[in-house]
């Protein structure tokens, strides 16, 4: 893969602003291809930290590691408390990523911080939600059942069981749900 020609800028209409290298003028020396991409293997090794030290947090605050099987019969079911307490905690750790590994953020005040952090945050959350909903239920034909930040699944259609034995809802699940 060329990178210039990925990552060349574009136009408001998706357009490459100037012309890059024809697809076969690809150089397959690897150093190179790093001395082009001089942040991404900095990305690369804040996304795996990340990862392990989720892993580790959510065997501390669930009680037990997620991810470990992707087979729909071991996913737990998911409640309230559980993706709640997890949240907070990939919030934290994704924003500890964030300023250490992604390094122009760095270098932002701190209003500007907040604001494309929340954008962001919000878009790798899904992206990982959906991702995982995929990789456990994509092959399932007319799935309902989503994966949610804990590691568990809710159904779509019995979203009320969600909030049942959770230490944080004071109401009725029925009623939450509606």
């Amino acid at each position: 893969m060329l990178p210039s020609a990925v990552q060349a800028h574009r136009d408001s209409y998706g357009k490459r602003l100037h012309q890059s290298g024809s697809p076969t003028s690809i150089n397959s020396n690897e150093n190179n291809y790093y001395g082009e991409m001089k942040r991404l293997p900095l990305m690369l090794d804040g996304y795996l930290k990340f990862q392990s030290l989720r892993k580790a947090s959510y065997a501390l605050l669930v009680g037990g590691g997620n991810f470990k099987s992707w087979d729909p019969e071991f996913i737990p079911q998911s409640t309230y408390s559980n993706a709640k307490k997890s949240s907070q905690m990939v919030t934290s750790l994704l924003y500890d990523m964030v300023n250490e590994f992604f390094v122009p953020f760095t270098n932002f005040p701190p209003e500007d911080k907040k604001i494309l952090f929340e954008q962001f945050s919000v878009l790798f959350d899904n992206a990982e939600k959906s991702y995982n909903t995929f990789k456990a239920y994509g092959h399932i034909e007319n799935n309902d059942k989503v994966i949610l930040a804990d590691g568990g699944y809710v159904k779509l259609d019995e979203i009320y069981k969600y909030y049942i034995n959770s230490l944080d809802v004071n109401a009725d699940p029925q009623q939450l749900v509606k």
